[in-house]
């Protein structure tokens, strides 16, 4: 059976909703039904004993009004307008007791009554009234045709006077009834609407325990794996993914959170072990590095800025110092991160094997030899070299910086820029890419020489800097602004224009990501192989 962790969050709060819904019914229903109770029998109360106590009291009165106008108009010296109006009024009282009495019967007829006395009463008060009436016209068709002194004796022909008595008693008794069970309909009444009120309460605080309980389970069902699921992310943020466990499981949506999470866990481990190896990769790419001795004995003033785009890139630079001057070499590999590293590491390699002390001028054997080395690595065949299916290899350039300060430039896709404080002069390199296997030989390799001149500084950046993406109307850099901070800052140390250039090219940059390696060595040749 499936449990209330596994239930989907929104069918849970649909269930507590029906639940809410069904209390709030049966609250609601018993409060109507005990508000309509109480309203019936408040209604029975009027109808059975408040008409009833109302029509008895009003036959009460119309009777001793009538019997006070009997007597009346049995007084010898009243006028004959007098007698007409006590008549009348007699007549008048006559008729609403009859009609009250009547009602009265009607509503018992209709209720009934439990009290005996009341019934028979009723019933026998009902029966008299046409010898009551008869007494009553009698008395007034003969009244005044007496004298005073026989008034009180045709007043009180036959037994009126008893059945008079009898009637005021029973309409006493009556009348003494019908206020017990008034005072006794008001407690029954009262009884049932404080039953009621209590029923209703102890409903609702009920439905609200209830109902509170049911939030808090609700509540303790999501509450809890989130707070697990949160303590996970907490010690994540911390990159403290050895301690990391989360134990919950549901095929609820939290289920598949926490799920997500472990799979992220492993993810985030399984990366760890790659970042770690990329890392220590990263520093078996820095040993392959020159070290800067070389470059202080070789150059008056030098400065590099070599930033992979990932822990390794594609970038490198590589330089060697023989008796006759340095070899330098900045090659942009295919790729970048960890492919774009390997090549690096093949590149190293081959100029390594590569280069000896008689051939170290000879810039475009070096591009030449290298381009061999790296087909035969990459075991490039003619067919790929026909269907151009391989592009595994480096743009670069070689300079062989001589002691007299004299540079010889060779490049394939990268260029060299010269500056001697009056202009920038760029030296494209050739349309070729070294180890696609294209270069027919070496006397397809174009060679440059500057002259020595003290004035001049060089510049070698790979294409990460002037492809970079960005600025308003997010182009490439390209090479623009580079120039102009070069030949505007000449006079300046070669880290100051190099922090400029960088400076302006993160500027450029904006939000763009980095779209590729960033390689970028500048120097001013020194003379005779001495340091600055």
């Amino acid at each position: 059976m499936k449990s209330f962790q596994d239930i989907k969050i929104g069918r849970r709060l649909a269930i507590i909703m029906c639940f809410a819904f069904i209390l709030i019914f049966v609250t609601e229903t018993t409060g109507l039904l005990n508000t309509r109770r109480l309203s019936n029998e408040i209604s029975l109360g009027y109808e059975a004993i408040t008409l009833p106590l109302k029509f008895i009291a009003n036959a009460r009165g119309e009777f001793n009004a009538m019997r006070s106008n009997l007597q009346n108009l049995a007084i010898d010296f009243n006028t004959g307008e007098e007698n007409q109006h006590f008549r009348a009024n007699v007549e008048r009282n006559l008729g609403n007791f009859e009609e009250n009495i009547r009602q009265y019967k009607s509503v018992l007829d209709t209720h009934g009554t439990n009290a005996q006395y009341e019934r028979e009463a009723v019933y026998y008060l009902y029966e008299i009234l046409p010898s009551l009436r008869e007494h009553v016209m009698y008395i007034i068709s003969y009244a005044e045709q007496t004298g005073f002194e026989a008034h009180s004796i045709r007043l009180m022909r036959g037994d009126f006077y008893d059945v008079a008595e009898d009637i005021s008693l029973e309409l006493l008794l009556l009348t003494d009834i019908l206020e017990a069970q008034s005072n006794d309909a008001n407690l029954r009444a009262s009884r049932q609407f404080t039953e009621s009120v209590i029923l209703f309460v102890v409903i609702l605080v009920m439905s609200m325990l209830i109902l509170t309980f049911s939030a808090f389970v609700f509540a303790r069902s999501i509450i809890r794996p989130l707070n697990k699921v949160t303590g996970v992310a907490l010690e994540l943020s911390n990159g403290n993914l050895d301690t990391v466990e989360l134990d919950y499981h549901s095929k609820s949506e939290l289920g598949i959170l926490a799920d997500s999470f472990r799979y992220m866990i492993h993810g985030l481990k399984a990366r760890e072990i790659m970042v770690s190896g990329i890392t220590y990769a990263s520093k078996i790419q820095k040993n392959l590095l020159p070290p800067r001795s070389i470059f202080e004995e070789t150059f008056e003033d030098y400065s590099i800025i070599w930033e992979p785009r990932d822990i390794v890139g594609g970038d490198i630079y590589w330089a060697k110092k023989y008796d006759s001057g340095t070899v330098l070499c900045v090659a942009d590999c295919t790729g970048h991160g960890t492919p774009g590293a390997l090549l690096t590491m093949l590149v190293v390699s081959s100029l390594e094997s590569t280069l000896e002390p008689g051939n170290c001028h000879d810039t475009a054997g070096i591009i030449w030899n290298l381009d061999q080395k790296i087909v035969s690595a990459m075991n490039v065949s003619d067919d790929d070299i026909v269907s151009m299916d391989i592009n595994d290899g480096c743009d670069l350039a070689v300079l062989f910086i001589a002691n007299d300060g004299s540079v010889t430039i060779s490049a394939g896709n990268t260029c060299v820029f010269v500056c001697d404080g009056a202009e920038v002069t760029r030296h494209k390199g050739q349309s070729i890419f070294v180890g696609e296997g294209k270069i027919a030989s070496k006397d397809e390799i174009k060679t440059i020489t500057i002259p020595a001149n003290p004035d001049n500084k060089f510049y070698i950046a790979s294409d990460g800097l002037s492809d970079q993406i960005g600025g308003e109307r997010n182009k490439r850099y390209g090479y623009k602004e580079f120039k102009s901070i070069i030949l505007e800052n000449h006079n300046e140390p070669q880290s100051v224009i190099s922090q400029k250039i960088w400076d302006a090219f993160i500027k450029y940059q904006g939000e763009e990501p980095r779209r590729d390696d960033i390689e970028l060595l500048t120097f001013k040749p020194g003379t005779g192989g001495n340091n600055h």
